[in-house]
């Protein structure tokens, strides 16, 4: 092999490594605008055990509605008030996992090396008190459910990206 064999070989094989980095990058990109996307849609809600409270949020916690059923008038103001704590509460712990899912669906594919947000605690940590329950006896609420990425919608992430580059 010649010298200016070497020479081409060398400069074929940097021009190879760096369209393999042009496309991760482009790949990484489309995947980080897909997350940005899939966390502004989520939205967290969630439902006393009664039925009477029912509070949705986005992805940051931000309360965007709370429902009260007309039977809470005329409730105990403070069993009302922990009941529509407890619901707002797990409705944050629902939009929290979602975007957790997207962070990790991120991290399966190797775009982010961390996850950055913990998944909520399923042990059942919020309490919720019915209604008409006096506000000294509480009981315990159903953990949120994990939801998957794509459970509301019809398409999933971009496949352009799921393959991991080689």
């Amino acid at each position: 092999m010649t010298a200016g064999d070497a020479l081409a070989d060398r400069a074929a094989r940097l021009r190879a490594r760096s369209e393999q980095l042009r496309e991760s990058t482009a790949r990484r990109s489309r995947a980080k605008e897909w997350a940005r996307e899939q966390i502004a849609s989520v939205r967290g809600t969630a439902t006393s055990d009664d039925g009477l409270v029912a509070a949705a949020v986005d992805s940051d916690g931000t309360l965007l509605g709370l429902d009260l059923a007309p039977r809470t008038r005329g409730a105990d103001p403070e069993g009302l008030a922990r009941v529509i704590t407890a619901v707002v509460r797990r409705a944050v712990a629902d939009a929290r996992s979602r975007v957790h899912d997207v962070y990790e669906v991120l991290h399966d594919e190797g775009v982010l090396a961390e996850i950055p947000l913990a998944r909520p605690r399923p042990d059942g940590e919020h309490l919720s008190v019915p209604v008409g329950q006096a506000p000294d006896t509480p009981a315990r609420s159903a953990p949120p459910r994990h939801r998957h990425v794509g459970d509301d919608h019809d398409e999933g992430p971009p496949s352009t990206w799921l393959r991991r580059a080689t």
